[in-house]
């Protein structure tokens, strides 16, 4: 049995304030907290569900994700593992505090829960890595390409379109950020010629996006995949690390309708190595910017 020592965690103050609260994010890190506690404490999984009267897959998914987290097992845990009563006591205020909704949860009328969670862990990464294939990324994307794009979903309502676009726009408030995440894009170069409303709503697109590859903690690169031997990647990816949080790194792929969460060491490993090998076929950031104000020029052209 471990030591009654003093609790260790991350600076969680600013995921707790009411601008920036992020109830997943503490779920997260209070669930790491509780594995590192466990293992110095010297037991296995198997005899903590014993504890909480549970399945050793449920402790994993407590400790992994911060999934069913109570107060109550919260205590029960840590004073299994000798914790002091001053220590359970700030992760049971943990507990509370992560009870309450995020931000952008007032959205959850049009929120699919997948996205729920790429937003909460966006919002307290610290690099973000995506490669996209088809479509401009969200953080990047303008009022008038993210309302194109999303009205070609023949399903959603115009009222639904209005809080989706709204809600992507508040979502980029996090590159202005002190904080802000360093943002490295790879963008195939198909996206140039997906029509996203019409050439003037891509030129102004193509605009911003030059904008943005200013910024000294925004990098972006085109990619041209055209050997025969090159690698074939026919969806988007966007890689997550947090350096400041006791938090795995995490691969986030999305589809039409779905997303899926992975954050085994192997599995960020083999897509970081193929993020790493698109970068072979990728154009600089100098000379993606040159592409891009020529792109905006040809199309300047032909919206006159």
């Amino acid at each position: 049995m471990s030591v009654a020592r003093p609790l260790h965690l991350p600076d969680l103050e600013v995921f707790r304030e009411p601008g920036r609260h992020n109830p997943t994010v503490l779920r997260r890190v209070l669930g790491a907290l509780l594995r590192q506690r466990r293992e110095a404490a010297g037991m296995e999984a198997q005899r903590a569900a014993g504890i909480l009267q549970c399945s050793p897959a449920t402790i994993s998914r407590l400790e992994t994700q911060g999934l069913g987290l109570t107060e109550r097992k919260v205590a029960a845990l840590l004073s299994a593992y000798g914790e002091s009563e001053s220590d359970i006591a700030a992760c049971v205020l943990l507990v509370r505090d992560a009870d309450r909704p995020g931000w952008w949860q007032r959205y959850d009328d049009v929120l699919p829960k997948w996205l729920d969670a790429l937003i909460a862990l966006q919002d307290a990464c610290s690099v973000i890595r995506t490669y996209e294939v088809q479509l401009v990324p969200g953080l990047l994307q303008t009022k008038e390409y993210a309302t194109c794009v999303t009205r070609g979903r023949p399903y959603l309502t115009p009222e639904q379109v209005e809080r989706l676009v709204r809600l992507r726009m508040e979502r980029q408030d996090l590159l202005w950020r002190s904080d802000a995440p360093n943002l490295w894009v790879l963008l195939h170069e198909w996206v140039l010629e997906t029509p996203g409303g019409g050439p003037r709503v891509m030129r102004e697109q193509l605009e911003h996006l030059i904008k943005m590859a200013e910024q000294p903690h925004i990098t972006l690169q085109l990619t041209q995949v055209r050997d025969q031997y090159g690698p074939v990647v026919a969806n988007p990816i966007t890689y997550l690390r947090f350096d400041q949080l006791s938090l795995p790194d995490t691969v986030y792929l999305e589809d039409l309708e779905d997303a899926r969460f992975l954050d085994r060491r192997s599995e960020c490993d083999r897509y970081r190595s193929m993020l790493d090998t698109l970068l072979n076929y990728a154009a600089s950031p100098e000379d993606t910017v040159r592409l891009l104000k020529a792109k905006a020029r040809s199309l300047q052209a032909r919206s006159l």
